[in-house]
């Protein structure tokens, strides 16, 4: 079976040019927002499909940079502190002042915090 190098094994260098085909006289007619909305709101209820989209995302580093960029500015806008945490010393401590200290309340914690 002939493939095309940016292409799944499983397509062939036919299907990959129709589906490029068909791909781009999407375009055409939609906004790429629009496309993929459509495309993530038609696999969203298979969580088999999910998974090989994001996979299939995530495996295009250009894509995966900025989505990261994109995160890390959101989350930073939002009042989020991400930490890297090197063992599970830290974090036990990390997590004692925090929910001493910062949201010693139970609800403030379940609001505030991701375990």
């Amino acid at each position: 079976m002939k493939t095309t190098k940016q292409t799944k094994k499983m397509i062939t260098t036919k299907d990959a040019e129709k589906l490029k085909g068909l791909i781009e006289l999407a375009k055409e007619k939609f906004s790429i927002e629009d496309i993929l909305f459509f495309f993530l709101d038609s696999v969203d209820n298979d969580w088999r499909e999910r998974g090989e989209a994001v996979k299939a995302i995530l495996a295009n580093e250009i894509i995966k940079d900025e989505i990261k960029g994109e995160l890390e500015s959101e989350m930073k806008t939002e009042g989020f502190l991400i930490l890297k945490i090197d063992n599970m010393q830290q974090k036990e401590k990390l997590t004692e002042f925090i929910t001493t200290a910062i949201y010693p309340y139970y609800n403030e914690q379940q609001k505030n915090l991701f375990n």
